[in-house]
C-alpha cells in the first residue's frame, strides 16, 4: 500500500483518530519540609516540552511539564495516542510544527491541567495555572 503525503496540518489532523491518552509521570513535592535547595526558585516558572513520532500507524503527540513555584514542583507528563485512518509518510517539520500548535497542544492541554491540579491538590497546596499556554501564545512556545 502506498503512503499519502500530506502538506498541511489540517490535512494531517484530518487523518488521525484519538485513541488514547497515556500518562507517563505525576509527581509533586511541596517545598516545606524539604531540603529543596537543589531546585532554585526563580519566580514561578515553568518549562514544557513537546514531541512528536510517528510509527506503526500510530501517531504519538506527548508533552511534559514541569512547573516550579514558591509552594510546590510539580511535573506531568502525558501522551496523545492517534491511530492513523490511513498510511502516510513522514510530515514536514512545517506540518508537524503547525499540528502541535493547531491540534496537539489543544488536544493535550486538558489532560496536563487535570493532573497538575489533582497533584496539587493531594499536597494541599494551590493549583499553578497554565493560562500562558492558551490563545495566541501557543506560537511562541
Amino acid at each position: 500500500m502506498t503512503s499519502k503525503t500530506v502538506t498541511t496540518a489540517a490535512e494531517f489532523t484530518s487523518l488521525l483518530s484519538l485513541e488514547n491518552v497515556r500518562v507517563y509521570e505525576v509527581s509533586a513535592r511541596r517545598r516545606d519540609g524539604f531540603d529543596m535547595k537543589e531546585i532554585p526558585v526563580d519566580g514561578d516558572s515553568s518549562d514544557l516540552h513537546v514531541q512528536q513520532a510517528l510509527s506503526n500507524g500510530e501517531f504519538i503527540f506527548r508533552a511534559q511539564i514541569e512547573l516550579r513555584g514558591s509552594k510546590a514542583l510539580i511535573k506531568v507528563d502525558v501522551a496523545a495516542i492517534f491511530d492513523l485512518t490511513t498510511p502516510v509518510n513522514k510530515p514536514t517539520d512545517q506540518v508537524l510544527d503547525d499540528f502541535a500548535h493547531e491540534a496537539g497542544l489543544p488536544t493535550i492541554m486538558p489532560y496536563l491541567r487535570v493532573h497538575v491540579q489533582q497533584a496539587a491538590r493531594l499536597i494541599g497546596v494551590p493549583a499553578p495555572l497554565l493560562k500562558h499556554y492558551w490563545g495566541n501564545e501557543l506560537r511562541q512556545l
